[in-house]
């Protein structure tokens, strides 16, 4: 929690500079966004089961987020996105299983943005209900279940080529981080689970 608090007093500090730099263009066009992203999902952490460590495939995400700027620099969004990924064979219940992880991440965000003519350059924190869904396959654990819901921090950087005034495409870099951790066959199944993205972007601002 106090990492979370330093990153959001630095973004408020940031806020007041650009706010500062921005106050005269108020009346920015760009005020509203929404986009649509998609592309490759990396865990980076260790499945924990009992005492043994198993590591995650990489995998997809794809998500919706809007944003309303309030002055050209500083704005506010809402996120909402899924990712999936799954393991390798795990031993778990005396047997060998293996796991799909389906995520979803629904929050707000603080957002940054240094627009140009051509492009934006965006940072932006936030956080959020992450909803955990653990499908198992294999072993004792065919067809099982279990789903864990908990809150989540979110961090994005992004670059935004304007295709024409209103349509742009870029790309986007994500990190994520939640804990979880669940009862699964008789075994505590647990993880600190931090993700990076990057992902290809295309929205319409107006």
């Amino acid at each position: 929690m106090n990492k979370i608090f330093i990153v959001f007093s630095m973004m408020l500090c940031l806020s007041t500079i650009a706010w500062a730099e921005g106050a005269d263009d108020y009346l920015d066009k760009r005020k509203i966004d929404i986009s649509v992203y998609m592309g490759m999902y990396w865990p980076t952490n260790k499945l924990e089961v009992g005492n043994e460590n198993y590591g995650f495939h990489a995998g997809h995400i794809i998500g919706i987020e809007g944003q309303y700027f309030f002055i050209k620099n500083i704005g506010v969004g809402v996120n909402h996105d899924y990712a999936y990924t799954e393991t390798g064979n795990i031993n778990i219940g005396g047997d060998i299983s293996w796991f799909e992880i389906n995520t979803r991440y629904l929050g707000p965000e603080l957002i940054l943005r240094y627009p140009k003519p051509k492009y934006d350059i965006l940072l932006s924190a936030g956080f959020g209900q992450i909803s955990n869904k653990f499908i198992g396959s294999g072993g004792n654990c065919n067809d099982c279940s279990e789903k864990d819901t908990n809150i989540g921090v979110l961090f994005q950087f992004e670059v935004r080529q304007y295709l024409t005034e209103n349509v742009h495409a870029g790309v986007k870099l994500k990190y994520m981080s939640n804990k979880w951790s669940k009862e699964i066959m008789g075994e505590q199944v647990s993880a600190n689970l931090r993700s990076w993205s990057m992902l290809q972007t295309i929205g319409y601002s107006f």
